[in-house]
């Protein structure tokens, strides 16, 4: 009887540390700031986050390491790469630092004036990097990686320097997607450049190259648009989720993402999947499922094709998607999204 009552008695406390356990490894990491922040940056080329506060940048990996980067002067914007970042600091001048190398000046010299945008593109094949930054009267100046014609000078595959980009006045966002970049206006128009589409004849893929920036005719009024895994337009009353892989935009691959009541209020992308959050603070994941939302112990890895509930967060204001990771920044908290098995 008494060996009986010690063999349940086991068996209680192993399923409850079995419990314990399983809620532990359920939870997701939180990296606690000590302030609100003035600007949280991620790119899908990482997955590191970059965190300015009162100026200053604090670098963090998924495993909420940090490490803080000494700069000269106080910062507004950053674009973080895996072993550097571009940095621009209050004054509007765009920089780029190594701080993966100890050296005496890891920063370099002024690359351009008056920013108030900047984005990029690495290509770890060749491991090219394409920029684009926008100054404070709108003017687009790009450089870097031309392959493709990404950067819409039909010129040599690579642009030493920063090129204006004379057709587009009033710029004030560029994104790039693969070999694609699209650029929105203050008056909400779009343009594009580089592979704008692809067609197949059975055997191959043709993939049709502009090589200059020309306006989408039919989008106006556009008030936002992301790209990586896909490209998304967004309007104040809709969305567009254009699934494409950054390359067709013809209307057959256009469909509305705003399921019913559901308006997904920000976005974020890597070159493998989107994470979008809604009103209530349900964070979605719509490509390829990094977080195992399902089949967790398997190891193929699900491809979502409308968005899926990955978890609610109380008080979530903001997604920022990284290279196999993602961050949700919740009040004073940012919460770590990635597989639960790492």
């Amino acid at each position: 009887m008494r060996s009986k009552i010690k063999l349940i008695i086991c068996i209680i406390f192993v399923l409850i540390i079995s419990g314990l356990l399983f809620f532990c490894r359920s939870k997701y990491k939180k990296i606690e700031l000590a302030k609100e922040p003035d600007g949280i940056f991620s790119s899908q080329y990482t997955n590191k986050l970059a965190v300015i506060i009162d100026g200053k940048l604090t670098m963090y990996d998924e495993t909420g390491r940090s490490r803080y980067i000494d700069t000269p002067f106080d910062i507004s914007l950053a674009y973080p790469l895996e072993d550097s970042i571009y940095l621009v600091d209050k004054e509007g001048n765009l920089y780029e630092l190594n701080y993966k190398l100890y050296t005496e000046t890891p920063i370099s010299d002024i690359i351009l004036t008056n920013v108030k945008y900047f984005s990029c593109a690495h290509n770890s094949n060749d491991n090219t990097v394409c920029c684009g930054a926008i100054t404070e009267n709108g003017e687009l100046y790009v450089w870097g990686s031309n392959k493709g014609y990404c950067l819409g000078i039909d010129g040599p595959e690579n642009i030493e320097i920063p090129t204006k980009i004379e057709n587009i006045k009033d710029a004030k966002k560029i994104q790039f997607a693969s070999e694609t970049t699209m650029v929105l206006t203050e008056t909400g128009y779009v343009y594009e450049a580089g592979c704008v589409s692809s067609e197949s004849d059975g055997e191959d893929v043709i993939y049709n190259y502009q090589k200059e920036f020309v306006k989408l005719e039919e989008l106006s009024d556009v008030t936002d648009i992301n790209t990586g895994y896909s490209k998304i337009i967004m309007w104040d009353d809709k969305i567009e989720y254009w699934n494409s892989y950054g390359y067709d935009v013809r209307e057959e691959h256009r469909f509305d993402i705003t399921y019913g009541d559901t308006l997904f209020k920000c976005y974020s992308q890597s070159s493998l999947f989107c994470v979008t959050l809604d009103e209530e603070g349900k964070v979605y994941c719509l490509g390829y499922d990094f977080a195992r939302v399902e089949h967790v112990n398997c190891k193929c890895i699900t491809h979502f094709f409308e968005p899926q509930i990955i978890t609610k967060i109380k008080n979530a204001e903001e997604v920022y998607a990284a290279s196999s990771v993602a961050y949700v920044k919740a009040g004073n908290e940012i919460v770590v999204l990635k597989d639960k098995r790492r």
